[in-house]
This record gives structure tokens, sequence and C-alpha cells, in this order.
């Protein structure tokens, strides 16, 4: 862990119903980093402060660092890095890389050490590439270290999808959000939130901001697509507004703050202006599997085909919770996948001679 002059802490700004707060502090507490801890819901000056630091944006966690630096919502890599942890494996060949230390890959962690397998998980450090090499797996990650292995279990998860429109991201965490569990609690007492999506995440989390929000207004690209139960409940609430056939095409801001969204009718062509006090993207989710080939087999939205074994098209590669296809995208079956998975890949080395067959069955 690195040290600093002084005693000094570094600050973590954030709240009990934020989950990247929660996150943050696991990791912080699991390498023994002693920290300052500022709810923004006890102390409601300490967003003025967070605006002070992102120019306006109020994303949480922020993480200020003893000299002064801070961050926004940063990923286990970048505190790793940032507070000198060691991002390199101790060596360098296992029979199991596990990369991603979500539910998936902690599960199939847990497992993997009960099945006497010899693995790793990657949590914090990004990986750049998975290739073959004859029999064994090499593994490229961002800190420059490449490992070997038999086998490799992706449980990278998946993030929200963006618009992809100007002022979606200059606006983000100043008005702009993807997660309403996250955010929602900020625009309490606010005259209007506008969500933009039509399927059962859109609506969920419309409702969960009805209860911050006098008004949600919805704009969906075409239809709703969301269950006919949520579709009801929305419809028949008198706090939304629901518009189909909209195509955002910009969302409008004034000295770094969002102020409405901007988007057209597709049966009118005409253009309207929707304003808002924040605006909430929920239009799916993108896997994070980058770093694998694109002759890994996905499906239409980018998500890794398994068969039934939980195995990739690329040999030795098995996938397990968000990222792969037809996943629920819950943290129940999550668990679920990483033990099948570590299952299904226990089997994947006995069959190959790289681990005993085990003398009873899991």
């Amino acid at each position: 862990m690195m040290t600093f002059a002084h005693d000094a802490v570094l600050t973590l700004y954030g709240a009990s119903w934020c989950p990247h707060c929660k996150r943050v502090k696991r990791f912080l507490a699991a390498h023994r980093v002693p920290y300052h801890n500022v709810d923004i819901d006890a102390e409601p000056e300490a967003i003025e402060r967070i605006k002070q630091l992102q120019g306006g944006g109020q994303i949480i966690p922020t993480v200020v660092y003893p000299d002064g630096t801070h961050e926004v919502n940063p990923s286990d890599e970048a505190l790793a890095a940032r507070l000198g942890l060691t991002l390199t494996a101790e060596r360098s060949a296992y029979d199991l890389v596990i990369v991603g230390g979500g539910p998936a890959g902690l599960a199939a962690g847990i497992y993997a050490a009960r099945e006497g397998i010899d693995a790793i998980i990657l949590p914090a450090v990004s990986v750049t590439a998975v290739d073959p090499d004859g029999e064994d797996l090499v593994i490229s990650l961002s800190a420059g270290q490449q490992l070997c292995s038999k086998a490799v279990i992706v449980a990278t998860g998946a993030e929200f999808r963006r618009l992809g429109v100007p002022g979606e991201k200059d606006l983000t965490g100043a008005g702009v959000s993807f997660c309403a569990t996250c955010d929602g609690p900020l625009y309490k007492g606010a005259d209007e939130v506008i969500v933009i999506g039509g399927g059962d995440s859109a609506l969920e989390e419309g409702l969960h901001l009805s209860e911050f929000a006098h008004r949600v207004r919805v704009l969906a690209r075409s239809g709703l697509s969301a269950a006919p139960i949520l579709q009801e409940r929305v419809r028949s609430d008198p706090q939304f507004t629901v518009h189909t056939g909209m195509d955002v095409t910009e969302l409008e801001g004034k000295e770094g703050q969002f102020t409405a969204v901007i988007a057209r009718d597709r049966a009118t062509g005409q253009t309207r202006r929707f304003p808002a006090a924040a605006v909430f993207v929920f239009i799916g989710l993108q896997p994070n599997t980058a770093f694998l080939s694109p002759a890994v087999q996905r499906d239409a939205g980018g998500f890794l085909i398994t068969r039934p074994t939980m195995e990739t098209s690329l040999p030795g590669v098995f996938a397990a919770g968000d990222a792969r296809s037809g996943s629920t995208k819950q943290l129940g079956s999550a668990v679920g996948d990483g033990i099948s998975a570590l299952l299904a890949t226990r089997r994947y080395l006995e069959l190959h001679h790289h681990k005993a067959a085990a003398l009873v069955d899991a």
C-alpha cells in the first residue's frame, strides 16, 4: 500500500445508496487503505464541493487524494495504479485465468480454490488480448505482463450503451445519468426528469425516479418493449408522459449543466425540445469483451455465444455473467453462471489432462 506523508488519507464523497461507492469502499478496505468518508446525504454541503471539483458535475463516488487531485468514479485498476498497488501477477503461468472480479468472476474463483485449480482472478487490471498459442492461451495485460494458462473464464460484465449524440459525453454527471439508483435521489423535488428507452430497465428505473421527481417523461425510439405489466403501470400513472417514435438528436446544456433533450418525431419529422432537471439513459447494455478477437462468436448485441458447456467458440475460453449471450443480467444468476463455468472448466482441464479427475463430482 502507498503511504502518504503526515498520515494524510484520501477522501471519498459518496452515499449509502450508491453501488459504485460501495465498490470503492470494498476495494479500499480490502487493501487496507485509510480514507475519510463523506456522506452527501448527511452533509449536503458536500455536493457543492463535488460540483466545484467537477466543474458543475455531481457524480459519485468522487475520490480526492491527499495531494488535492481527484478522480470521478475510478475503476479498481485506476485506484490501484494511483495508490501504488502492485498490478503484476506473482507468476506467469496458471491453470486458469479468470477475467473480471464481479459476482460471476468471484464465484468462479471461490469454486476454483475448492476444486484445487491453480487460478488467478484479474479484478483490477485490464486485459488487452487473449490469444491461442498451441494448447495454451496467452493473456496480455494493460500493465505489459503476459500470462499463460490452459483455460480462461471471461466474466467482465457489461456497461450501459450510450446514445452517441452531441452533449452526452460532456454532460455526463451534470444532469446526464445511466443509473437511477445511483443518481435519482439527487433530483428529489425536481419538476421533471426524462427517461430515454422503452424496455424493462427504462420503465423500472422510471418508476424508481417517480419517487423523487414530480413528473417523469419517457422517450422511446420505437414502441415500448417492456413487459405488459410495466407498460400498464407507467401508462396508468399520472406522473408519467410517454412519447414513442422519438429519435434523440442532442442533449442540450448551458454552462456545463444539462438543460433539455432535443428529439425528432419520426412520424412527423418535427424537432421537439424537452426541458428537464436530468435525463436518464437506458437503451441496453454493451458487453466488455473488446479484448477478445472479432473471430470469437457473438450475438447481434455483441454478447459472447456459448455452448451448453459455457465454452465460447475459442477453445478453452469460457464465459459467465452479463457478458454471456442469453444471461439474465441479474446478480443471482451471475453467481450461478460463474459456478457453472468453473465446473465446466474443470471438466475441460480434466479432458485435456491438465488436472486430476475429481473423486466426487460437485
